[in-house]
């Protein structure tokens, strides 16, 4: 998609979704990023508002089925936080997390009790659920961790 810094659809999904993943990252320069394409937070939250809406028409659209828009998002919002720069949190220390998250109200007041960022917590999952999914052994450890 092109357009003028004006136009919300000039971003392509790609770079939509790795732009926003970015400004989720922990200590993130919101407005040197912004400058970095062109764009101020007006603009910005246009470009934004046309996206949030375009996915929660494919959403609504595909039924059953995750929209080919929504998975090729989730992919590029992936890859910029797997290459985040951090370690990864320990099986055990995921697990203490995932088991919080599910019980609380508020999933960021919850890291945050935990000395947990969000960008740790995505970081760990990109890491973590491959692993628990295609290894039993290491889904018995997680499933042990949770309890």
């Amino acid at each position: 998609m092109t357009g003028g810094t004006d136009d919300p659809k000039r971003f392509d999904l790609d770079s939509y979704a790795r732009l926003r993943a970015r400004l989720a990252l922990d200590g993130a320069d919101r407005a040197g990023l912004l400058a970095e394409h062109g764009l101020d937070e007006d603009s910005w939250d246009r470009i934004d508002e046309a996206w949030q809406e375009q996915l929660a028409q494919d959403l609504e659209a595909e039924g059953d089925d995750v929209p080919p828009s929504i998975a090729r998002y989730s992919e590029r919002f992936a890859e910029v936080q797997r290459e985040a720069p951090g370690k990864v949190l320990s099986l055990e220390q995921f697990a203490q997390c995932t088991r919080t998250v599910q019980q609380s109200r508020d999933p960021g007041k919850a890291l945050e009790k935990l000395g947990v960022t969000l960008t740790e917590f995505l970081k760990a999952n990109q890491h973590w659920s491959p692993r628990i999914t295609g290894d039993a052994a290491v889904a018995r450890r997680f499933k042990q961790a949770l309890r």
